[in-house]
């Protein structure tokens, strides 16, 4: 109930509420369920998530790996989408500190893993992710990062209701791909459509309490490779 709680009050802006619970929360689910269980991988979680919305990167690492331990030593399988969706978020938070050579070994194993359960990934494939395409741009495998982006921003147009902001990052991480590989015409196309969601959404959360540490980094990168032009 705590950690639901946290959870609601992290997404308001509430984050030093929403960690004091988050760790009640986790204190109690140890002292009831043990150090290596669903409930406490979960329960460190929820306080990884919350030192991220604060922007203190170095502790939501410290926590994220953690929890895959926690979740890895409770008999959890390594294909499941619990394992990686944890795992996405250790590679997004070590590109954060770009250390992004490990993020994408990270991002490598999980979708190795992932492949683990022949069923459940002929139905949800490997859940390509937007920062795994950074990765790969940040390790001069360009080539790569484009196919995959390009990928997905195409296939996020064609549904009947996406998030306009998550499609403008997809956009402005192509575009960053596109200008790293020479394509500046392209990029620059690319940018347009991606700018007038992101600085609406920029200026909505410079009058938040809640700015959201994820969307001002990926805004931040985004933004490095438009100066480039």
């Amino acid at each position: 109930r705590k950690r639901e709680l946290a959870g609601i009050l992290a997404t308001q802006g509430k984050t030093g509420e929403a960690e004091l619970l988050a760790r009640q929360a986790l204190q109690e689910t140890m002292a009831r369920t043990g150090k290596n269980t669903l409930s406490t991988a979960l329960a460190i979680g929820t306080l990884c998530s919350i030192k991220l919305q604060q922007g203190e990167t170095a502790d939501a690492l410290r926590l994220r790996e953690l929890s895959i331990t926690a979740l890895e030593d409770s008999g959890s399988r390594s294909y499941s989408t619990m394992m990686g969706d944890m795992r996405a978020q250790l590679g997004f938070l070590l590109g954060v500190q770009n250390r992004w050579a490990e993020a994408l070994k990270v991002y490598e194993r999980r979708a190795r893993d992932l492949r683990g359960n022949a069923a459940q990934f002929a139905e949800t494939g490997s859940r390509t992710l937007i920062d795994w395409a950074m990765a790969l741009q940040k390790n001069q495998r360009g080539e790569e990062a484009e196919k995959m982006l390009r990928a997905l921003v195409d296939y996020n147009l064609k549904k009947p209701f996406v998030d306009p902001l998550y499609v403008a990052h997809l956009q402005g991480y192509h575009a960053v791909s596109l200008l790293a590989a020479g394509k500046n015409r392209d990029a620059l196309a690319e940018f347009r459509e991606a700018f007038p969601v992101l600085i609406r959404q920029a200026e909505t959360d410079s009058s938040s309490e809640n700015g959201g540490f994820v969307r001002q980094y990926r805004l931040r990168l985004i933004a490095e490779g438009y100066l480039e032009l």
